[in-house]
């Protein structure tokens, strides 16, 4: 999982840029019970190069 996200988090800048990516699935075992990695990564470049890649990829597959 990998996710480019911008907006409001609690204590942070509403315009903050971060990524989450790791192993971690969406489900409610994930978190708790599974042996997944979650990075949280706060940074506007590679927000955006995130954002950008994942573009082109879409393009491309299209």
């Amino acid at each position: 999982m990998a996710r480019a996200i911008r907006g409001a988090q609690p204590r942070e800048p509403p315009d903050t840029k971060w990524v989450m990516a790791g192993s971690h699935n969406r489900t409610n075992a994930a978190p708790r019970e599974n042996d997944e990695a979650l990075v949280r990564i706060r940074s506007a470049p590679i927000h955006d190069q995130y954002r950008s890649n994942f573009w082109a990829l879409r393009a491309a597959a299209s």
